[in-house]
């Protein structure tokens, strides 16, 4: 492991954490209600993020690497099939407070949250599957992701943050690592839908 890996690992390992305590997603009484609540919070904050880092990518090395990680046509699926089945709006609010991303390494901390969550992924599916009856083709497209490839996937993306970087370049990448999953807990956990925040379609997709 890289030791870039290795500080993001433990830096951000009490974030991690905290976010998973208090989702809560494998408990067993989750209702469909509760999941289509998360996939509109996770779109309000995946269409902002992957937005600020296809900006960055845009014209660089780093372009392909991220873009084809982006997870917001997934999200779009899901949203509507189950919206469908709930007979439920699919729109969604826009997240009002995510990290700046303005630099590659910048890009890099954010996602490295946004990467390692598709680890977790895999069990979460499973978990869908026994408790709403949701699979990798039906509601639960997020979750699964890469499928067989997810360690493939993140093993590729590890290369990439072993290779040499300033400190400074480093130290962006952590912090912005940890904004990440503070922002993404703020986000998923406590914010509140309100007047100012902007309001997803699916239409845009």
């Amino acid at each position: 492991m890289s030791d870039l890996r290795e500080r993001l690992k433990t830096t951000t390992a009490g974030l991690h954490r905290k976010l998973e305590s208090d989702l809560n997603l494998t408990r067993s009484d989750l209702t469909h209600r509760d999941y289509l609540e998360l996939l509109k919070r996770l779109a309000g904050y995946y269409e902002v993020v992957e937005n600020r880092l296809r900006r960055i990518a845009q014209g660089t090395r780093f372009e392909k690497l991220l873009c084809n990680r982006f997870k917001m046509p997934y999200l779009v699926a899901d949203l509507e099939y189950c919206s469908e089945r709930q007979h439920a709006s699919a729109t969604y609010p826009l997240a009002n407070n995510v990290p700046a991303v303005r630099s590659l390494p910048a890009a890099l901390g954010a996602m490295y949250v946004l990467e390692g969550a598709t680890l977790g992924g895999q069990f979460l599916t499973r978990h869908l599957k026994q408790t709403l009856r949701l699979d990798e083709l039906h509601g639960a497209v997020f979750f699964a992701s890469y499928g067989s490839q997810v360690h493939v996937m993140w093993q590729a993306f590890c290369k990439v943050l072993a290779e040499p970087m300033e400190a400074e370049q480093e130290s962006e990448v952590i912090e912005t690592a940890k904004e990440t999953f503070i922002s993404l807990h703020q986000w998923l956990c406590f914010a509140k839908d309100n007047n100012h925040v902007s309001v997803g379609v699916l239409a845009r997709y």
